[in-house]
């Protein structure tokens, strides 16, 4: 089971992600991992993204998080804040858009986030055995919008 099922089930909703252009240069297919551009770039260089509410943040943040519990999150969210190809976990996570300044004097962003590398990993692992899955899937279950 990818994703997009996993949170169509506790959704009860298709309506959550759309296919568009990436706008953020960080997710643009710059050629680095052929695994992840085969998998996730439909031809025309559209990607299936999470809807955003109308003031553009993810339809499932509420202002203590993600409203979908931690099996359920997509699994790219999950991973956040690490980066990673198809080969492995990069070894240091990526802070980007996380306000690091908060933190405890001596807490670092992973205790922070109450991740660890191995389940990371687990993750990564996760999201690339769905990807072809999903490329497959995706058609069929993009026309079957139960509960739309």
């Amino acid at each position: 089971m990818g994703d997009v099922q996993r949170v169509a089930r506790r959704t009860r909703s298709f309506g959550f992600f759309t296919f568009d252009e990436c706008c953020d240069p960080a997710y643009l297919d710059d050629g680095s991992d052929p695994v992840w551009t085969k998998g996730v770039f439909k031809p025309d260089g559209r990607r299936r993204i999470l809807k955003k509410d109308e003031i553009g943040n993810c339809v499932f943040l509420s202002s203590t998080g993600c409203r979908l519990d931690m099996e359920t999150r997509p699994l790219i969210c999950r991973l956040f804040p690490f980066d990673f190809n198809a080969c492995g976990l990069f070894p240091e996570p990526v802070a980007g858009e996380c306000p690091v300044e908060l933190l405890e004097p001596g807490q670092d962003l992973l205790g922070a986030l109450q991740m660890n590398k191995a389940e990371a990993e687990r993750w990564r692992t996760m999201l690339y055995s769905e990807l072809t899955l999903e490329k497959t899937d995706l058609e069929y279950w993009t026309n079957h919008r139960y509960g739309t």
